[in-house]
């Protein structure tokens, strides 16, 4: 029993070390690239440069109906702004918030989205 606690142990770290990952910070940023995800990476720094807020704009990645994608959060400077949802491929699967207070993507509701972390956050001024 020890030894498959082990191998299994061996096996979820050497996965875990395929994943390569950079950090790139700038004066008012901080981006977490991931490798496999060149468009993101090309579609985070658009939006690092077009955001309208000053602070609080970000990238997060949740797991949604079985995939990993990215939710670009304009900031607060806006009540009415919506969070538009990409799948790694920068395919747009739709928009939550906005005026109408959209909850929904592909039908299914945002709130069973299960977050996994933030690759990029608005530095304070």
């Amino acid at each position: 029993m020890k030894q498959i606690i082990i191998l299994i142990c061996f096996v979820v770290l050497g996965c875990k070390s395929q994943q390569k990952e950079t950090v790139k910070t700038t004066e008012t940023t901080t981006v977490k690239t991931i490798d496999d995800s060149n468009c993101i990476a090309t579609r985070i720094d658009a939006f690092r440069k077009k955001t309208q807020c000053k602070t609080g704009s970000m990238v997060k990645t949740y797991l949604f109906q079985k995939k990993l994608v990215y939710v670009f959060y304009e900031g607060p400077c806006g009540a009415d702004m919506q969070a538009p949802v990409y799948d790694k491929n920068c395919r747009k699967l739709g928009d939550l918030g906005g005026f109408l207070g959209n909850t929904k993507i592909n039908g299914v509701s945002f709130s069973e989205a299960i977050f996994q972390e933030v690759i990029w956050k608005q530095k304070p001024e």
